[in-house]
C-alpha cells in the first residue's frame, strides 16, 4: 500500500451503519485531511461536514485536531481526554490506523462529557463500534472473506472457519495466490474479481475434498479503483445432500407409482394382448388411466402395431363401456362420402342417397365409443 491514500467510499452501508451511532466519529488521512464525519460528530463539534471534509484537521478542530496529529505522527493512540466545544464538554479518544507498520490515519470519537470525572465510560466508542462491526461480520450464516486489492487476506468470519475447517490465523496476512499455490485452494474468485471488475461467481475446492459455492464483490474507491473483495462462501455439501435427499424422495414416489399401476392393471383382463417389453407395460397401464377420464385420446403409431386393441383396452375400462365400439376406417371413405358417413343423411339429401336415410358413425356410438382408424 506504499504511497496510498486512505479513503473513505460515501454511500457505502458502512457509512450508514457509522451515521446511526449516537458517538461522533471523525477519520483523517495519513496527511492530515479529514476523509470522513459521521453525524453524531457534526452535531457534537457544531460543524458540518461540508466545512470540515477534504481540509486540514488543524484548520477545523483547533487543538484537537493537533492532538490527533501527534496520535497520528507517533503511531501511538490517545486516551481519553477531556475538551471543551463551547458549553458542552466532550471526552475524546484517538487510535492511529496501522498498516504495513505505517499510520496510514487516525480515527477519533467523541462523546459528551458525564458530570463526573469518575464516571468517565470503561468501554470507548471506537472499541464499542468495532465491537458491533465484528459481531454482525460473525452473525452472518455465511462465510465472509475480506481481502485487499492486491489479494491478501484482511479478515474471515467464523462461519468460513466452520465451512472451510481452516483458522483465521492460518489464512490472515497471506496472499491467496500462496494459499492457492500451496494447494489449500484449487482456485481465488478474488483475483477474478480484480481482473474482471465485477461480481464472480465459482465453484471452490478446498485442500482437494470439500466444494464450497462463493460469491466476490469488488468494493470501490471514489476513483473506480478496488480496495477491497468481500467474498461470502457456502457449502456445497448441504446441497449435495438436499439433492440426495430430494432423488430418494423421487425414487420413492416412483416406486409408490408402480406398485399402484400393478394393483390397478390386477383387475385387467389382458388375455388379448401379448407383450414383454417395459415400454408396452407403460403404454398399457397410461391406457387404463386415460380410460377414467371422459375425454378424447390421439393414438398414435404405424399401421399394424395395436392400436385398436390398445382402442378396445380404454373403451372396455371405461366409463362407456355398456355402449357399443364402433371401429370406422377413414381410409377406405372417399372424400366426398366422409361428412355423410360420420354425420349421417335424411332421405333424399343427395343422388343415390338412401330412400330411408341413414345414422351416421357418431350418432351410432352414442354413449360409447368411436374409433376413428387411418385418419392420417
Amino acid at each position: 500500500m506504499e504511497g496510498e491514500k486512505m479513503t473513505f467510499v460515501a454511500g457505502t452501508s458502512f457509512e450508514f451503519l457509522l451515521d446511526a451511532i449516537r458517538f461522533g466519529i471523525v477519520a483523517v488521512d495519513e496527511e492530515g485531511i479529514v476523509v470522513f464525519m459521521n453525524k453524531a460528530a457534526e452535531k457534537l463539534l457544531r460543524t458540518s461536514r461540508e466545512e470540515v471534509l477534504e481540509r486540514r484537521v488543524p484548520d477545523v478542530l483547533p487543538g484537537t485536531g493537533q492532538r490527533l496529529l501527534e496520535s497520528l505522527r507517533s503511531g501511538n493512540p490517545l486516551d481519553i481526554e477531556k475538551i471543551q466545544i463551547g458549553s458542552v464538554p466532550l471526552i475524546f479518544r484517538a487510535d492511529p490506523i496501522i498498516l504495513d507498520g505505517r499510520a496510514r490515519g487516525v480515527v477519533a470519537t467523541f462523546e459528551e462529557a458525564p458530570h463526573e470525572a469518575s464516571n468517565f465510560p470503561s468501554a470507548p466508542s471506537y472499541d464499542m463500534m468495532k465491537n458491533w462491526l465484528d459481531a454482525i461480520i460473525d452473525s452472518s450464516y455465511d462465510g465472509l472473506w475480506i481481502c485487499d486489492h492486491k489479494g491478501t487476506v484482511l479478515r474471515i468470519n467464523k462461519a468460513s472457519e466452520r465451512i472451510s475447517g481452516i483458522k483465521a490465523e492460518d489464512v490472515v496476512g497471506k496472499n491467496m495466490r500462496e494459499l492457492v499455490s500451496s494447494g489449500l485452494y484449487d482456485k481465488s474468485v478474488t483475483f477474478e474479481v480484480l481482473r474482471k471488475k465485477t461480481s464472480v461467481t465459482m465453484v471452490q475446492q478446498i485442500r482437494g475434498k470439500k466444494k464450497v459455492l462463493i460469491t466476490g464483490n469488488p468494493v470501490f474507491d471514489e476513483q473506480g479503483e478496488i480496495r477491497f473483495v468481500v467474498t461470502n462462501s457456502r457449502d456445497l455439501t448441504e446441497f449435495e445432500s438436499l439433492k440426495h435427499q430430494l432423488e430418494e424422495t423421487q425414487a420413492l414416489a416412483q416406486s409408490y407409482r408402480s406398485r399402484l399401476s400393478e394393483l390397478e392393471m390386477r383387475d385387467v383382463d389382458l388375455s388379448s394382448i401379448v407383450y414383454r417389453s417395459e415400454g408396452m407395460q407403460r403404454v398399457l397401464e397410461l391406457a387404463i388411466r386415460v380410460a377414467k377420464v371422459d375425454s378424447t385420446v390421439l393414438l398414435l403409431g404405424e399401421s399394424g402395431v395395436g392400436k385398436g386393441l390398445i382402442a378396445k383396452l380404454i373403451h372396455k375400462h371405461s366409463g362407456r363401456s355398456q355402449g357399443p365400439f364402433v371401429r370406422v376406417d377413414c381410409a377406405g371413405i372417399p372424400d366426398t362420402l366422409i361428412e355423410s358417413e360420420l354425420f349421417g343423411y335424411e332421405k333424399g339429401a343427395f343422388t343415390g342417397a338412401r330412400t330411408e336415410g341413414k345414422p351416421g358413425f357418431f350418432e351410432l356410438a352414442d354413449r360409447g365409443t368411436l374409433f376413428l382408424d387411418e385418419i392420417a
